[in-house]
């Protein structure tokens, strides 16, 4: 009688739904308790500084996440340089009329409906002159690097498939885009959401997280330095 060959071991991740909950809980909590963290011991500090560096404290595990997992066919990552490069066109094409919604149509109808919307932190510190130390290189790290890379092993990785499996492809597009909006706050969501909606359909299309990470990154990146260079760009008349 030949050997028996050893039974697989239990999926930890064959209930995705149970795995995204648990894996957005803990990031939540993680971010949560380094902002208790940073403004018990932070003084120097800006707010916006503690938020982001919080923040850049609850990627750390979901970094650490895609490392494990960078071998899974569930979160896929391999993609040939050329696919990459056109995946990277694609959201070139899509990034002038995403910046016109985002910087005329939609501050119009939040005004139309009442509720003028705010310029974002991050990039209102950016567009301010700050000391370019150790703080504000992290900073740019987790906006620009860390931080587009960790959302989408979240919200294309583990909340993709868990909606995928659940709902189906175009539903998981839509609703793990509607939450990547909201996530970022209710006077962005919108096109925030449009823009998670982009990333989500790279992610499908091209069959890689690779795909949405760098177009992510590349946003976060060209905003960053847009509002540095010029933040009335960005955050409208009277910000030198």
């Amino acid at each position: 009688m030949g050997e028996r060959e050893p039974r697989p071991g239990p999926d930890p991740l064959a209930f995705p739904g149970a795995v995204a909950l648990l894996v957005f809980g803990g990031f939540l909590a993680t971010v949560a308790a380094a902002h208790q963290l940073l403004e018990r011991h932070g003084q120097g500090l800006l707010e916006v500084e503690r938020k982001v560096l919080a923040t850049g404290g609850g990627f750390l595990p979901l970094l650490v996440l895609a490392l494990l997992l960078r071998r899974d066919p569930r979160f896929p990552w391999r993609i040939a340089p050329r696919r990459l490069m056109h995946a990277v066109a694609v959201y070139a094409l899509c990034l002038v009329p995403w910046f016109v919604f985002a910087s005329t149509l939609h501050p119009w109808l939040m005004e139309l409906l009442g509720q003028p919307a705010p310029v974002q932190e991050q990039l209102r510190y950016f567009g301010e002159p700050h000391p370019h130390g150790a703080t504000f290189a992290l900073m740019l790290g987790i906006v620009c690097v860390f931080g587009p890379v960790a959302e989408e092993v979240l919200f294309r990785g583990f909340v993709h498939n868990a909606l995928e499996r659940l709902l189906g492809v175009r539903l998981a597009l839509v609703l793990g885009a509607a939450l990547f909006g909201l996530l970022h706050g209710l006077p962005f969501a919108l096109p925030l959401a449009l823009l998670g909606l982009l990333f989500g359909w790279l992610r499908v299309r091209y069959g890689s997280l690779a795909a949405p990470a760098l177009a992510h990154a590349l946003h976060n990146s060209l905003t960053v330095l847009l509002t540095s260079v010029n933040p009335e760009w960005i955050l409208g008349p009277g910000m030198k």
